[in-house]
């Protein structure tokens, strides 16, 4: 039988192997650069953090053409507590500065 297309989005499920970070940023290059996006830029704030932040930076950037989808708690909740986030984030960019000036 053909049915007909529930969505034009790609899926990745990050608990199989298109979820480990380096396929993710792979894929995502490749469509950074067939939708006109700086890849550089998100590749640099995408790396900044942990697993959870990669994954909330490429759905930031990414979430209109890929679904994402996961069983873990800790990254379904990521795009809940944005906030959250960002604060990680600047918590991180915070100590990395530190690191830099030697403290």
């Amino acid at each position: 039988m053909i049915k007909k297309t529930k969505s034009n989005k790609r899926t990745i499920n990050l608990d199989g192997p298109d979820g480990n970070a380096f396929v993710l940023l792979a894929i995502c290059k490749d469509l950074a650069k067939q939708i006109g996006l700086s890849w550089d830029d998100i590749q640099k704030e995408a790396k900044a953090g942990d697993y959870c932040i990669l994954v909330y930076t490429l759905n930031k950037y990414f979430g209109d053409f890929i679904d994402f989808e996961t069983e873990q708690e800790d990254l379904l909740n990521i795009t809940n507590s944005t906030v959250k986030i960002e604060d990680k984030i600047i918590e991180q960019k915070i100590a990395t500065a530190y690191q830099e000036m030697g403290y």
